[in-house]
């Protein structure tokens, strides 16, 4: 008697494809992780490149400026973040995306022109820095109003498949853009690479865009007050604050953005 169809291995493996890739079934879903591939392609370059910037520029500190440099981006990361969750139970989410996004591409032309014109001398250094934790400030407001879009956008159903997929696309970005970025800086300059980069925003808007879903928020408390009681929460369950502490660990301490200048 011939084995069942269903026991083949080419069905069974077309079934765990299907399996495995089932929320892109949902066009909001496609767009917006197309849409978070970009972010997550353009940050590490951006990381990258401005640590370039800094041991072209500024030799003789170069130590101590991508640090402060880096320093700016956790801090900002840090604060606004704790900011991003609040605002994403509040408003509605694709207007949150589209306007940090707009805010970005705004920030970062205005940094692009700095490292390539060099308007306040030496000095320009702590503008780049400034325009640096404001840019960082509104990617840690859009992370997480990306994160709550996407049980709207898929539904309960596939929603673990979605995290999944929208994890591990945000995961391989850092791997591949790093490499690339150090092979591009050699190639065109930091403050080159770092103006072409903006091109990008020609698609991560218009993505936004085209989103359709209606994800807004019922929070009714006060933001502060809201990140005040998520703050106690993680405090109380020990497990959360242990992996909190973890990831800051090894961002802070294990990922330095002077360490590879040692």
């Amino acid at each position: 008697m011939p084995p069942l169809p269903l026991r083949s291995p080419r069905v069974l493996q077309s079934l765990l494809t299907l399996s495995a890739f089932r929320a892109f079934h949902h066009r909001n879903f496609r767009l917006l992780l197309a849409g978070t591939v970009l972010v997550g392609l353009v940050g590490p370059l951006h990381f990258v490149t401005q640590i370039f910037w800094v041991q072209d520029v500024y030799e003789d500190q170069q130590i101590i400026y991508t640090g402060v440099l880096m320093g700016a981006r956790g801090v900002a990361t840090l604060l606004f973040s704790l900011i991003g969750g609040a605002f994403a139970d509040r408003f509605e989410r694709r207007l949150v995306l589209l306007s940090c996004e707009s805010t970005t591409l705004v920030l970062n032309v205005f940094v692009a022109l700095f490292m390539l014109l060099m308007p306040f001398g030496d000095a320009t250094f702590f503008g780049v820095v400034a325009l640096t934790f404001l840019a960082s400030a509104t990617q840690a407001i859009d992370h997480p109003a990306r994160q709550a879009s996407i049980p709207a956008v898929v539904g309960m159903e596939d929603l673990g498949n979605a995290i999944s997929l929208n994890s591990a696309a945000q995961q391989l970005m850092i791997p591949i853009t790093i490499p690339v970025a150090a092979v591009l800086n050699s190639q065109f300059g930091p403050g080159a690479l770092y103006a072409g980069s903006l091109l990008v925003w020609l698609g991560i808007i218009p993505l936004i865009a085209m989103l359709d879903y209606e994800s807004r928020g019922g929070a009714g408390r006060q933001v502060l007050r809201a990140v005040s009681d998520g703050l106690r929460y993680t405090r109380r369950h020990v497990v959360i604050f242990a992996a909190v502490a973890l990831v800051f660990v090894m961002h802070g301490v294990g990922m330095p953005g002077v360490g590879n200048l040692g």
